[in-house]
């Protein structure tokens, strides 16, 4: 048996060995390449997974933080807007609004939230409510003025309300003075409320 693998040995020359050789590297390099696509796949799947949570939660969020705001609304007893169809002030938000100087306040910003409102692209009386209300909520604060604002900080301190709920009270005037402007009546809000059908 010796002798048979020294003739083998004695029949190979350099060229063979290197041929084997670089056929023990090609092997090895697609065996470590393999063991690298294997774990990369696992990998991204993983990320895909927790990436596909990381969705579901933000929706979850949102979801949440709706409902909140909703429970909020109902059950706040200093809420300065009815959530009646059509959203109107309360008691309280007419006197807070005669406070503040409200209709000064909006005239001032009236312009910038008007054309806020028309990049919404309201198709109805509804949807004028429901976009005057977005861009009161979302911009009225950052429109006014140092003064107007610091006036809106103590009014609200004094209340003991959060200043961001004076936002109705502008998404209202606001509301308002486009149907006016357009001339729509108010009573059409209820027409294309979905929670009239």
């Amino acid at each position: 048996m010796e002798k048979v693998l020294l003739a083998l040995i004695g029949q190979l020359n350099a060229s063979v060995f290197t041929l084997i050789l670089i056929l023990l590297a090609v092997g090895f390099a697609l065996w470590k390449l393999s063991t690298f696509l294997a774990k990369y796949t696992q990998e991204k799947k993983f990320h895909d997974d927790r990436l596909c949570k990381v969705e579901n939660m933000h929706d979850t969020v949102i979801e949440i933080k709706t409902k909140l705001e909703l429970v909020y609304n109902n059950t706040n007893p200093n809420r300065l807007a009815k959530n009646n169809s059509p959203i109107s002030l309360t008691e309280k938000g007419k006197a807070l609004s005669e406070e503040i100087k409200a209709k000064e306040i909006f005239e001032k910003i009236r312009d910038r939230m008007e054309r806020a409102v028309e990049e919404e692209k309201p198709q109805n009386a509804y949807d004028i409510q429901s976009a005057c209300n977005k861009v009161a909520k979302n911009n009225f604060l950052n429109l006014l003025k140092a003064e107007d604002l610091i006036l809106l900080k103590e009014t609200a301190f004094r209340h003991g309300i959060p200043v961001e709920d004076f936002y109705i009270i502008f998404g209202l005037f606001l509301r308002d003075y486009l149907l006016e402007k357009k001339g729509i009546p108010i009573h059409e809000v209820d027409r294309f409320d979905p929670q009239q059908k």
